[in-house]
């Protein structure tokens, strides 16, 4: 490159903020007390509409709640031993409304049995084997299956769903929070350690 054109690239190159001055969104303007009391109005911003907990209860994610009762079936120091009684409890509860060979009347009796007692043992308040879960979703089920069995009116499945989301965070959140723990129940055995809650 010669001289010359090197002096042409350099005329050629946008001139830099005098002291005092600015840029911003490719505009020179000098800094002010007005200009940051009045600062100019932003663009709008397309709202996000929130992602409904059945959106994200896929078939893989299925799998890790399987590899976690699993994996919590070995651990016999987790304390969690209501959390994981409920989780087995809710996908028994699923099974009794696919069951093959039983008609509909059947498989609705037998789920709104299931239901009751799913409620009885895990979600009212001071049962058995209470599970940590938000007030208005305890609520909610309780509400729910009590209808359901007093109008004999058929169960969707999808009633303990909130609980469960619930319940499966805060294992995942709790066992790896305890390295030290997965690391000792993993010894000695083939076990796939549960997905992390951070993706």
């Amino acid at each position: 490159m010669t001289f010359k054109s090197r002096c042409k690239a350099l005329l050629k190159r946008p001139a830099m903020p005098a002291p005092g001055e600015r840029v911003d969104a490719g505009s020179r303007e000098p800094f002010s007390r007005s200009a940051a009391s009045h600062p100019s109005p932003l663009s709008p911003v397309t709202p996000i509409s929130p992602i409904s907990p059945r959106e994200l209860f896929t078939p893989s994610s299925r799998e890790e709640s399987r590899q976690l009762l699993k994996f919590l079936s070995k651990d016999s120091e987790s304390g969690m031993h209501e959390s994981a009684r409920f989780l087995r409890a809710a996908y028994k509860y699923e099974k009794t409304l696919t069951t093959n060979g039983a008609s509909g009347v059947l498989r609705s009796w037998a789920a709104r049995k299931e239901a009751k007692r799913i409620v009885k043992e895990f979600i009212e308040p001071r049962s058995p084997h209470e599970i940590n879960i938000d007030g208005p979703t305890r609520q909610a089920i309780m509400d729910r299956v009590a209808s359901a069995s007093e109008s004999g009116a058929a169960l969707s499945g999808d009633e303990f769903d909130g609980a469960r989301d619930t319940v499966e965070r805060m294992l995942r959140q709790n066992l790896h929070q305890s390295p030290e723990r997965v690391a000792r129940v993993l010894q000695g055995r083939q076990l796939q350690v549960p997905a992390s809650p951070v993706r």
